[in-house]
């Protein structure tokens, strides 16, 4: 995966002064590093994406390390809705009070 990002002049400009973070791809704002090559207007170029797909094609471990640290960001991103839905219809099923939470 490489994030690339290419806009308008005045899009670019606009936005880079209203948006004070680190990285633009969720995946690394996620992560809090990263994760994941970005490439912004005049960096996205032939050379630099051929760049990041040779280092991938070349060094797989790091691409199933990015793969696996987007498994663990998953994980922790999710709140277990399906199971407290469960948990809440078999408590009403069996006759128990349902906590609102």
């Amino acid at each position: 995966m490489i994030i690339c990002y290419k806009m308008s002049s005045i899009t670019y400009a606009i936005g880079s002064r209203l948006l004070k973070v680190p990285y633009i791809g969720l995946p690394n704002l996620l992560a809090g590093e990263k994760l994941i090559p970005e490439y912004l207007q005049d960096e996205v170029t032939v050379n630099n994406l051929q760049k990041e797909i040779d280092n991938y094609l070349k060094n797989p471990k790091s691409f199933d390390e990015a793969l696996s640290t987007f498994s663990d960001i998953h994980s922790s991103l999710q709140g277990g809705a399906s199971k407290k839905a469960a948990e809440a219809i078999s408590k009403a099923i069996n006759g128990k009070h349902i906590d609102a939470s």
